[in-house]
C-alpha cells in the first residue's frame, strides 16, 4: 500500500510540475505536449533539413563533411552535425545562441546528444579505421575554453558543459587542459588577427601525463574560421598527444564577403 501510495504522490507531483512548468520548445519556447520533447513540431522538421544539409565547403552532408582543420603545416580531422545561419530562423542558430546565453539544460542535452551520435556514426563508417580502434582508456576529452570575462558574464561555459555530458554518454573521462587569457574577443576580430590572438590566449594548464601518448577529442560548440581549434590542437600534439580530433556542434555558413576575410583554417582535404 506505501509503495503504491508513493506511486501515486510522484504521478501528482509530475502533474503539478508540468501544469506550473509548462514545457516548451528549446528553439522557439512554443508550449509542447510532452516533457520528454526537445523541439516542437515545426522546430524540428526545420532542424532535420538543417542537419541533412550539405556542408558548404567539402559539398558532403554535414555528418560526413571531408573538411580538416589545418594550422602550421598539420590538419586534423573535424567532426560537425550542422551548420550554423545568422537567420533567426535556424533552429540550430537557437539552440546554440540559449546555450551560449541561457544555460538551457535542455538545449545542451540535446545538442550533446547530437554531437556523440555524430562521432558514433563517423567512427562506425569512413573514420572506423582510425577512430574505431581507439580505446576509452587511452582517449580524453577536452574542450576550447571561454575567457574569464566572458564566463563571468555568461555565467558558465558552454563548451566545458557540452564536454562534461558528452564524456559521460561517451563513457571517456572529460578533463580540463586549457587556459584561455582572452586578449580579445574572437568574434570581432578577421583571418590574421584571429589566429593571432588565439596563439596568445590559449594556455595548456594540464599535467603532461594527461595529454602524452592520449587520443584527444576536442570539443567547441561552433567553428567560423577554425583558429582556436588549430592552434589547440597544434598544442596538443606538441605535448605529445597521439591523436587529435576535433568535434564541433555547428560549423558557420559561409557569408557574402567573408570568405577570404575570415574563413581560411578549414578546408577539405
Amino acid at each position: 500500500m506505501k509503495r503504491e501510495n508513493n506511486g501515486v504522490v510522484s504521478k501528482i507531483a509530475s502533474t503539478l510540475v508540468d501544469m506550473l512548468f509548462v514545457p516548451k520548445c528549446a528553439s522557439c519556447f512554443t508550449a509542447l505536449p510532452d516533457s520528454g520533447q526537445t523541439l516542437c513540431a515545426q522546430c524540428r522538421k526545420r532542424y532535420t533539413a538543417e542537419r541533412g544539409a550539405y556542408c558548404h565547403v567539402c559539398k558532403k552532408p554535414h555528418i560526413y563533411c571531408d573538411c580538416r582543420i589545418h594550422y602550421h603545416g598539420f590538419s586534423y580531422p573535424m567532426i560537425h552535425v550542422t551548420s550554423y545561419s545568422i537567420t533567426r530562423e535556424s533552429v540550430s542558430r537557437n539552440l546554440v545562441l540559449h546555450i551560449k546565453d541561457d544555460r538551457l539544460d535542455r538545449a545542451f542535452d540535446f545538442i550533446a546528444r547530437e554531437m556523440c551520435d555524430a562521432f558514433n556514426t563517423r567512427a562506425r563508417a569512413d573514420m572506423s579505421a582510425a577512430i574505431g580502434r581507439w580505446k576509452a582508456e587511452d582517449t580524453r576529452i577536452t574542450w576550447i575554453p571561454r575567457s574569464e570575462k566572458a564566463k563571468r558574464k555568461a555565467g558558465h561555459d558552454q563548451s566545458r558543459e557540452l564536454a562534461l555530458r558528452i564524456g559521460k554518454m561517451l563513457r571517456t573521462p572529460a578533463l580540463p587542459v586549457f587556459y584561455n587569457r582572452g586578449r580579445s574577443s574572437q568574434k570581432s576580430l578577421n583571418r590574421d588577427d584571429r589566429l593571432k590572438n588565439a596563439e596568445e590566449s590559449f594556455l595548456i594548464v594540464a599535467e603532461k601525463t594527461d595529454i602524452a601518448g592520449k587520443n584527444i577529442i576536442l570539443i567547441d560548440d561552433i567553428v567560423t574560421s577554425g583558429s582556436s581549434l588549430g592552434v589547440c590542437a597544434f598544442k596538443l600534439k606538441a605535448a605529445g598527444a597521439a591523436n587529435v580530433l576535433t568535434l564541433v556542434y555547428a560549423k558557420t555558413d559561409r557569408r557574402k564577403g567573408l570568405e577570404e576575410e575570415t574563413f581560411a583554417f578549414y578546408t577539405d582535404h
